[in-house]
């Protein structure tokens, strides 16, 4: 539990320190990419912890792809929740005014699950941050 709370906190850091400039920083999360190694690994939750973690922890405003369901109308909403590449993704944080775009990716290197964290500047087309942390084996 320590070393899932750890890991939260890494990436949240990550996404405050890249926000410091805003003062009411949204941030996207879009959905968890799961590498084809990694594809055993029980990642459902984690996306919605990291979420709540970074929401949490820096106090900005995180919509997740959940959100966006909400959000969007139903016809533009069609069109937009089956993107996972970068540039669908920076075209839906532009259509919804956020200020980055949090990826999240899980791979299994060397047999332990590595997560990636990417923080995007939509608005700037550029990557802000990024930050690998190593999961414990047997993280699920």
């Amino acid at each position: 539990m320590q070393a899932r709370q750890d890991r939260q906190r890494s990436i949240c850091l990550t996404v405050f320190l890249s926000a410091t400039a805003f003062a009411n920083p949204k941030v996207y999360v879009p959905p968890l990419t799961v590498a084809d190694s990694a594809k055993a690994l029980e990642t459902e939750s984690l996306e919605t912890e990291m979420a709540a973690a970074v929401s949490v922890l820096s106090q900005m405003d995180v919509l997740t792809q959940k959100d966006i369901q909400t959000l969007l109308s139903v016809s533009a909403g069609q069109q937009m929740m089956g993107c996972d590449s970068i540039k669908c993704q920076t075209d839906t944080a532009k259509l919804l005014e956020v200020d980055f775009i949090l990826r999240l990716e899980v791979a299994m290197v060397q047999e332990s699950p590595l997560l990636v964290g990417v923080v995007l500047s939509p608005l700037e087309n550029r990557v802000v941050r990024r930050q690998m942390v190593r999961l414990p084996k047997g993280t699920s």
